[in-house]
């Protein structure tokens, strides 16, 4: 099987991330960087298991975030890295659009 670059990967993981994010009704015009490298970097350790793994890492990672953002009523979302390293969400507007 081929292995992804780890650009495609990143690809993988932001698709992965809109269209969890979109299952729970909530757009994210922002994904902090930090998030996309360490799903690039942790894919290193679980490839052989495919892409699957990848979003369910996304998932993990974000699921603390997706509570945030549910319990403020929020529909489109930035996703930022916040103290302590955990992800945080701040209510997204139309002008992040150009930050996608």
């Amino acid at each position: 099987m081929d292995e992804l670059a780890p650009m495609h990967v990143a690809e993988v993981a932001c698709l992965q991330l809109a269209r969890h994010w979109h299952d729970y009704g909530i757009e994210v015009t922002f994904a902090a960087p930090e998030l996309i490298l360490e799903a690039v970097q942790k894919n290193e350790e679980f490839k052989q298991y495919g892409v699957r793994q990848l979003g369910n890492y996304i998932q993990m990672k974000t699921g603390n975030a997706i509570a945030q953002a549910r319990s403020q009523g929020a529909t489109k979302v930035r996703l930022l890295l916040g103290p302590g390293g955990r992800f945080q969400v701040v209510p997204g507007s139309s002008v992040d659009k150009a930050e996608v």
